[in-house]
């Protein structure tokens, strides 16, 4: 393959198209020095990976913990509006 079959596609855009795609993408770019970079980025990233994962699950069962309280308090709740509807009720008999 030669030079020019490999840098065609770059030829088809002006200088400007080409300023245009490479802002847009530029947040994207990354250059590094060595493959240590690379990997120490990658042992980085993994780590972080654990530790979401680990929050991730800790946050899911402090939600079904709090799910089981308010059904605790709402059956409770519920108990106290029985109570008060009887009470007001006897009441009622009562006078």
């Amino acid at each position: 393959m030669s030079v020019n079959n490999i840098t065609e596609v770059y030829r088809r855009y002006t200088f400007e198209d080409l300023g245009k795609f490479y802002q847009q993408g530029e947040h994207t770019l990354t250059i590094f020095g060595s493959g240590e970079d690379v990997n120490k980025l990658r042992e980085e990233i993994s780590e972080k990976n654990k530790e979401l994962q680990t929050l991730v699950n800790s946050l899911a069962t402090e939600n079904i913990d709090l799910r089981k309280r308010v059904e605790t308090i709402e059956k409770e709740i519920s108990e106290i509006e029985k109570i008060v509807k009887e009470i007001k009720q006897k009441r009622l008999e009562i006078n």
